[in-house]
């Protein structure tokens, strides 16, 4: 995984950026990265910026149903939950319908969110959070901080910036 200094100095994120989501995260927001293609850097920037996440407060996987009730019921110790990326398909911590609308009720227990997704504006994250998941408006805005990435062509390279922040 890259830090945040990595990705600083690739120039996906700004020293700017980066202090304000380590403020936020340190403060405990929920945060959540999206862009539209896959490979486009989300997971890489997620990981990095866990690393923000307030000391006392533990990492733990958002992989099934019966693990986020739980921590529902239980809003000690706090815990980051992470979701790999919202949407369906097999794959470990991957979130959607009910599940996804139970993951965004754990800030309400206390816990933190983090996850990634594939919209790279906050309408498209937002539709394909509520609208197509019917995840609540009032659920939705407990994800404090939305990072959206965009890929550009320099010199030959594909660049990876975050292009919005929410």
């Amino acid at each position: 995984m890259l830090s945040v200094v990595d990705l600083i100095e690739a120039g996906t994120l700004t020293i700017d950026v980066a202090a304000y989501c380590l403020a936020a995260i340190r403060a405990g927001a929920s945060f959540m990265v999206g862009a539209l293609p896959g490979g486009a850097g989300k997971t890489t920037v997620m990981g990095a910026l866990l690393n923000f996440v307030p000391p006392g407060v533990t990492l733990a996987p958002a992989d099934s149903l019966p693990a986020i009730e739980g921590a529902m019921r239980r809003a000690q110790p706090r815990r980051c939950y992470i979701c790999h990326e919202i949407g369906s398909g097999a794959y470990y911590a991957y979130l959607c319908g009910r599940e996804l609308r139970a993951y965004f009720e754990l800030p309400g227990a206390g816990h933190m969110l983090a996850t990634n997704l594939h919209a790279d504006t906050c309408e498209a994250a937002r539709a394909q959070v509520c609208l197509d998941n019917g995840v609540s408006a009032e659920a939705f805005a407990r994800m404090n901080l939305l990072l959206f990435l965009s890929l550009h062509r320099a010199g030959g390279r594909i660049v990876r910036r975050i292009s919005t922040v929410w």
